[in-house]
């Protein structure tokens, strides 16, 4: 997992998505996705499921499924506002 305060938006990849349990499908944005050196991302689907935050927290979020993410999950700003996270850059 990776957090990225440079991302607008949760991400999962396509992949290791299939194997966790979603809660319910949502409607795909009409947003285009682009990584930090400029390669487009397709979004395959959108969906909530639940996210485990250091063994202890368990929160539902909504993720956008994307095809060859190099992170399986990458929380984005949207995930720090919406359940209050504050990144610690100095914590291990």
């Amino acid at each position: 997992m990776l957090v990225d305060t440079g991302s607008a938006v949760t991400l999962a990849n396509e992949r290791f998505i299939r194997h966790l349990k979603t809660l319910r499908d949502v409607p795909k944005p009409s947003i285009r996705l682009e990584t930090a050196t400029g390669t487009e991302l397709e979004i395959t689907n959108a969906c909530v499921t639940e996210i485990i935050l250091g063994n202890s927290v368990t929160v539902q979020h909504t993720v956008l499924c994307v095809r060859e993410l190099s992170h399986k999950i990458l929380l984005g700003w949207d995930f720090m506002r919406y359940h209050g996270c504050t990144p610690d850059p100095t914590a291990g």
